[in-house]
C-alpha cells in the first residue's frame, strides 16, 4: 500500500515519513552494541533529532550557521545531520581521515562555528587547529568519556535539549518552518590532492532536483544545460551519489510532470521509496 507524503524540505519530509512509519516497527537505522546490531526505529530516531535539535538551539545554532560534522559512520552522525538541517543550519561534513591542517583550512573557509567530533582523536586535530579558526565557538564529542574543560559531551547536549523543548516547545517547529528550499543544504570540500580543495555549495533543492534528473536518465550533459542553482560540479558530486545509492538499492527518484520511471528501471525496487518534484511525495 502506498502512502503518499507530500514535503517542500527534508526536515518536513523526513517528519512525515517517520509519523507515517512510526507504528509499524520496521528499523530506519541499524546499530552495533556489545557485538550485535540493534535497530533503530523512525520513531526512536524522530526523537533523537528532535532532542539533540533542541540542544543545539540552546547552545546558540541558528538558521544559517556552519556546523563541521567529523565522524566515522554511525547512528550519532545522522542524528546530527537531521538536526542541523531542522535548525537551517548547514553540515560541512568532513572526513575522519584528514589531517589537522585540511581540518583547519575547511573550517576557516567555511566560517565554522561549531565542529562535532566522534572520539578523542577526531578532538585532538580540532583543538590543535581551534586558535587559527576565530569562528568556531563550540565543540561537541560523541563518544563519553574524558574530555577537556570547555568541550561539551554528547548526553550533556541531549540533556540540554530535553530541558530547552521543555520550556520552548514551539522553538523547533518555528525553525522547520523558516527553512527554504534554497537554503544550503551542505558544504562539501574535494580532496585537494591536485592543489587546495574545491568547495561545493549544495542547496535543498538543488540536490533534490539533481537526484530527480539522473534518476529519469534525462541528465544533461553541458553546464548550459542545467537547471538554475545546480553547477557542474554539484551534479559530477550528485551523479556519483545517486549511483551508489542506485546500485545498493536503497532510493528510487522520478520527476512530476516529466513521466514515470520506466518499468526496467522500476522493477528491481518495488518497495523503495519514491520521491517526485517539483511537488515532493514519497511513497511506500
Amino acid at each position: 500500500m502506498s502512502i503518499p507524503v507530500p514535503f517542500t524540505t527534508l526536515a518536513e519530509m523526513f517528519d512525515r515519513i517517520a509519523g507515517a512509519y512510526a507504528a509499524d516497527g520496521r528499523p530506519m537505522l541499524m546499530a552495533k552494541s556489545d557485538g550485535a546490531y540493534r535497530p533503530i526505529g523512525y520513531e526512536e530516531f524522530h526523537e533523537r533529532s528532535v532532542v539533540f535539535a533542541n540542544g543545539l538551539a540552546d547552545l546558540g545554532v541558528v538558521r544559517g550557521d556552519r556546523i563541521a560534522l567529523i565522524s566515522e559512520n554511525r547512528p550519532e552522525w545522522v542524528i546530527a545531520d537531521n538536526a542541523t538541517i531542522r535548525l537551517g543550519a548547514v553540515n560541512v561534513s568532513l572526513y575522519p581521515t584528514l589531517t589537522a591542517k585540511q581540518i583547519e583550512f575547511m573550517m576557516a573557509d567555511s566560517g565554522t562555528s561549531m565542529a562535532i567530533v566522534s572520539n578523542p582523536l577526531q578532538l585532538s586535530k580540532v583543538l590543535k587547529i581551534a586558535p587559527q579558526v576565530p569562528t568556531l565557538r563550540t565543540i561537541i564529542m560523541i563518544s563519553p568519556g574524558e574530555r577537556p574543560a570547555g568541550v561539551v559531551g554528547w548526553d550533556e547536549v541531549v540533556a540540554r535539549g530535553e530541558r530547552f523543548r521543555r520550556e520552548r516547545p514551539q522553538h523547533l517547529n518555528e525553525s522547520v518552518a523558516a527553512v527554504r528550499p534554497e537554503d544550503v543544504l551542505t558544504i562539501i570540500y574535494t580532496s585537494g590532492t591536485t592543489g587546495l580543495p574545491v568547495v561545493l555549495l549544495a542547496s535543498l533543492q538543488g540536490t533534490a532536483v539533481g537526484l530527480a534528473l539522473i534518476a529519469l536518465g534525462a541528465a544533461p550533459v553541458r553546464a548550459q544545460e542545467l537547471p538554475a542553482g545546480i553547477d557542474a560540479a554539484a551534479y559530477s558530486l550528485l551523479a556519483e551519489a545517486f549511483d551508489a545509492s542506485w546500485a545498493a538499492g536503497t532510493v528510487r527518484i522520478r520527476l512530476e510532470g516529466r513521466g514515470a520511471i520506466p518499468a526496467e528501471a522500476k522493477a528491481p525496487f518495488p518497495d523503495k521509496p519514491e520521491v517526485s518534484l517539483p511537488r515532493f511525495v514519497v511513497t511506500d
